[in-house]
């Protein structure tokens, strides 16, 4: 599909404002039979790195707002379906450019070379959602557990194409925490955490995909993988370690007392059933962190197959039912675990806790890409404020909805041969 030659559905609901148009032709989106059910047409918020300037559209941008070249710094990463400043990924202009600001690479896999954003756990993109639900009317929240009316209230979908670094930087900065995308405030609560940096508004307890990956078994059990907003919090797994100010659940309201917020995937103690996780596609997971390598991550909140988790002895656990998430992956067969292989079909993590119903997501706030402005972390000796992705970005998408199987397999195929070499 190309843009600028994409008509939105006459059933669009909200304002008057047309796509916009833009000479020449974008890379063409993934062709889904998503898109045709979508209210808008095309993604809200979509960023490859396969495109350079369509007519007098940059899709990487330099301090100076000249097309970035290989090696450059990059203050702003265009949301291509969207109109100028729409939903883009920029600098917060309030921070130092140098500072912040991704590289961008090139990499070359099988003979194929891709260009993408380098990030190395100190930079971040911030992305205003105001900038887009304002401009088109949005009546309700674009992204939200419970997905919205005119996308048949399924859910939410983040995909992400990375490389993530084999291992952690343990310097003064950077922090083992790795952020890959971020919509909360952090948790303020927490007397050791302090923000150097002012925040931007954000959701109370939006997205929060943090990923980490240490080089043993025994020094990843305490953070892997977090994912809010989740729907209960055990007081066992109030104190996490490394990231509570990042973390910690909050009270939302009575008769949940412990739920909300958001917890990291901890084994053994993140149990519901007996069993933390489910696993899918005969998933060996002895390898439970977040694994190096280039990988395709689609994360779901499901609001179609909700989970439950039932009241325990254990802590003050209440029952909740709620959308489930789910965690599909794609990476070389011959890459590390735990997602190796080319099904995208097959969740690869379910997890056994439920997320807060219709609760957003993100919205009308700000979101980070690739990392969060500086926080300092929990350990009150630790002078750790860069918590940021480690690796590069090839692409985001995100959807307001869920695909269907179809469409999942559509797009493994269509993955396949976008990447090939690195798949």
């Amino acid at each position: 599909m190309a843009f600028g030659q994409v008509t939105p559905s006459v059933k669009r609901p909200f304002g008057s404002k047309a796509l916009p148009l833009t000479g020449g032709l974008m890379p063409p989106l993934y062709n889904l039979d998503f898109w045709a059910n979508s209210w808008l047409g095309v993604p809200f918020y979509y960023f490859t790195s396969n495109w350079s300037q369509v007519g007098s559209t940059v899709n990487f941008k330099t301090t100076n707002g000249v097309p970035a070249r290989v090696g450059d710094r990059v203050v702003s990463w265009k949301n291509r379906s969207l109109g100028p400043g729409e939903g883009d990924a920029v600098i917060n202009p309030n921070e130092f450019f140098a500072d912040n600001a991704p590289f961008l690479r090139e990499r070359s896999y099988g003979g194929k070379t891709y260009k993408g954003l380098e990030f190395t756990g100190t930079e971040y993109l911030q992305i205003d959602g105001a900038s887009v639900s304002n401009a088109y009317g949005v009546p309700e929240p674009i992204f939200s557990t419970g997905g919205t009316s005119w996308q048949g209230n399924t859910g939410a979908s983040f995909l992400f194409v990375i490389d993530q670094d084999p291992g952690f930087t343990s310097g003064t900065y950077t922090s083992p925490v790795q952020s890959l995308f971020y919509s909360r405030q952090p948790n303020e609560q927490n007397p050791d955490a302090t923000i150097p940096v002012p925040w931007p508004n954000t959701e109370d307890l939006g997205v929060q995909f943090l990923r980490n990956w240490k080089p043993n078994t025994a020094d990843a059990l305490s953070s892997e993988l977090a994912v809010g907003p989740q729907g209960y919090l055990t007081l066992g797994m109030s104190g996490l370690t490394f990231a509570n100010a990042l973390t910690r659940s909050p009270i939302v309201g009575p008769g949940l007392h412990e739920a909300g917020g958001s917890e990291m995937i901890h084994l053994p103690s993140d149990t519901e059933n007996s069993l933390p996780l489910e696993f899918g596609g005969g998933l060996n997971f002895a390898a439970r962190w977040a694994n190096p390598g280039f990988q395709v991550i689609l994360l779901e909140y499901d609001n179609v197959n909700k989970v439950s988790h039932k009241t325990t002895q254990q802590s003050n656990n209440q029952s909740y039912t709620g959308p489930s998430v789910k965690i599909y992956g794609m990476s070389n067969p011959n890459t590390i675990l735990p997602w190796n292989g080319h099904d995208l079909t097959i969740p690869k993590i379910t997890l056994t806790n439920p997320m807060l119903q219709d609760h957003t997501l993100f919205d009308k706030a700000h979101a980070f890409l690739g990392g969060v402005p500086s926080i300092k972390l929990e350990r009150s000796d630790s002078q750790q404020t860069g918590n940021g992705f480690r690796g590069i970005i090839y692409e985001v998408l995100m959807l307001d909805g869920i695909l269907s199987a179809s469409d999942k397999l559509a797009l493994q195929r269509q993955l396949l041969r976008k990447y090939r070499g690195a798949l």
